[in-house]
């Protein structure tokens, strides 16, 4: 796996995968974590996005600017997807 860091701007490929960081603690719709430490709150569309702990970028304006959001702060990272 190859964490990227983050881009000046959201314009990374489809299908890049954006992971929370392992030592973000999830409280329903509350993030807390990162470096320094924030506390994020997500709105419903975020929340259920990040169900899993991940999601993918799809070429979407919300995907990528919720990414750039949560890596700026700390929260996840972007982790490049392997060629087919």
């Amino acid at each position: 796996m190859t964490v990227l860091p983050p881009p000046e701007h959201p314009s990374l490929p489809e299908g890049t995968r954006v992971v929370l960081d392992a030592g973000v603690r999830r409280y329903g719709a509350l993030l807390v974590g990162g470096a320094p430490v924030r506390a994020v709150r997500l709105g419903a569309g975020g929340a259920r996005l990040l169900g899993s702990g991940s999601f993918v970028l799809d070429g979407s304006a919300g995907r990528a600017g919720l990414a750039a959001q949560l890596v700026g702060a700390g929260l996840a990272a972007y982790v490049a997807v392997p060629p087919r």
